[in-house]
């Protein structure tokens, strides 16, 4: 780590700053964020406390999940989770990761916590973090079901995931009124195949 990686990072928040108070995309983040992301799980050794929560509140945004960070920097995570709170259902060009996928790794949101519990250590968020990277890798519902057995081994998941659901009112996003609802979203339903992937009989997933 060096002080050009710490300009960078400064950079960035700097624009990203500026950007989110006119409710629009960043410069920045489209042309660099090669450089960045790799530095997402160093910013501890760049930063100081306050640049930090400022840096995971803008890269939890603009990538759209959370990095994986130590224990020591979880807290400084969390307040950052807890500011963008306010401005997830935000539409437009500004860029906000999804309240799904947010709301399973750390476990709560503006309107409360899961049964299961908010994630408060680097483990239990690596781990959560997996599943996330793991749905978010395909671009089509019938790639997911093709490679339905790379769900299998999050399938323990499957009670926290059906929390989630019930947390949400089984909506993947509130942008959307009732009588328009016509988006998909591959996350949410990686999300519904890792829960059904176990052998054992899996908690259900409608309403009640």
């Amino acid at each position: 780590m060096t002080d050009a990686d710490a300009t960078l990072l400064r950079t960035f928040i700097a624009d990203e700053n500026e950007a989110f108070a006119d409710r629009r995309q960043g410069k920045f983040w489209p042309a660099n964020h090669h450089h960045i992301g790799p530095l997402a799980t160093k910013a501890s050794g760049l930063l100081d406390p306050n640049e930090q929560i400022d840096f995971y509140f803008h890269f939890m945004r603009v990538a759209g999940g959370a990095p994986w960070v130590g224990d020591k920097e979880m807290p400084l995570l969390l307040e950052a989770y807890r500011r963008m709170l306010p401005f997830l259902d935000l539409g437009g060009v500004i860029p906000m990761s999804r309240r799904p996928k947010l709301l399973f790794v750390f476990g709560f949101d503006d309107t409360g916590a899961l049964p299961s519990g908010e994630t408060i250590s680097a483990k239990a968020l690596k781990a959560r973090l997996k599943l996330i990277a793991q749905v978010g890798n395909y671009t089509t519902m019938p790639a997911q079901r093709d490679k339905k057995a790379k769900f299998v081994p999050f399938a323990d998941e499957a009670v926290r995931i059906l929390e989630v659901f019930q947390h949400l009112g089984y909506r993947h996003d509130r942008r959307y009124g009732e009588d328009l609802y016509d988006v998909t979203n591959l996350s949410f339903w990686g999300m519904v195949l890792s829960a059904c992937s176990t052998g054992r009989p899996a908690p259900s997933l409608l309403p009640i």
